[in-house]
Formats: C-alpha cells, structure tokens, sequence
C-alpha cells in the first residue's frame, strides 16, 4: 500500500505498483521522471545539451506548445518564452532531476531569469522554463520569432 505524501514540486513522482525494478532504495517503488519541454539552448544538439545530459536526459518528442511568445536576445545568445498567442516548437524531454536545469536558467537567482511552471504541452503536463524579465524584452537586440522555432535561429549561428 502506498500512503498519500504531500506533493513536493521539485521531487520526482513515486509509485507504487507491479514495477519490480527498485530505483534508489524506494522499496520498491518506481521513480519517474521529470518531463521538460525545452524550446532553446537544451534541445538536442544546441549548445547547452551537455546540461541535459548531465541529468540522464532522454528526447521524448518534438512538439509545440499552444499560448506562449519566443524571442531571441542577442547578444546573449538565447532565447526567451513568455504567455502570449502564438506556438512555439521544442522538444519534451524526461529528466532524472531538475536542480541543473534551474541552475543553468537561474531559477533560484536573488534577480531569477527564469521561472519554472507546469504547462500543457501535445496534452501532457510538463514542466517549462519561462522567462522573467519582461522589461529586456522591449530592448534592442530581442526579437519575436515568427515561426517559433529558435533551432533554425541557432543553426544560422552556427553558419
């Protein structure tokens, strides 16, 4: 039997079940995964998917998420996401853990980048990096991209 346990954002989901396999010592039960949808530098092949991997990430699916804004800013080189109406084309990946893909996105930061929220993404719940600091969005050097895809930003970067 297992016994209801406050929900813990950040921990990963424990189940009980007919799993035999015992991930971590949890007797038994099966730790699942985090699901992220990525849409910049931690998709597969970008310049931060190292990070990803770091924490066992494994690609899902490409997808597009419904009510979001992309933008890119340059000079640095990334791009941000914030609510609004149009679709944006990432990747759902599933992580072991969260606290390196926080970190990269300054998520715990004194002034955060970033925030992390669940979204719905092709009709699951997954997590999603947002980003916060709106005002830099209004400044030289942030651009929307239109077809929401920032892969194809990236790769002429690359040349």
């Amino acid at each position: 039997m297992v016994r209801a346990m406050p929900f813990d954002r950040d921990a990963p989901s424990v189940d009980g079940g007919g799993d035999a396999r015992d991930a971590g010592g949890l007797g038994g039960r099966v730790v699942r995964p985090h699901e992220v949808f990525v849409y910049g530098t931690l998709r597969p092949g970008l310049s931060n998917w190292h990070v990803a991997e770091r924490v066992d990430a494994v690609p899902v699916r490409e997808a597009w998420a419904e009510g979001l804004e992309l933008f890119d800013l340059d000079p640095e080189g990334y791009p941000a996401v914030v609510p609004g109406r149009r679709r944006v084309r990432g990747c759902i990946l599933r992580v072991r853990e969260l606290g390196p893909l926080d970190d990269l996105e300054d998520v715990h930061a004194p002034l955060p980048r970033y925030e992390r929220r669940r979204w719905r993404v092709d009709g699951r719940d997954v997590w999603i990096y947002l980003y916060l600091l709106h005002d830099r969005l209004r400044r030289i050097g942030a651009r929307r991209v239109a077809g929401g895809d920032w892969a194809r930003i990236a790769a002429r970067r690359r040349g």
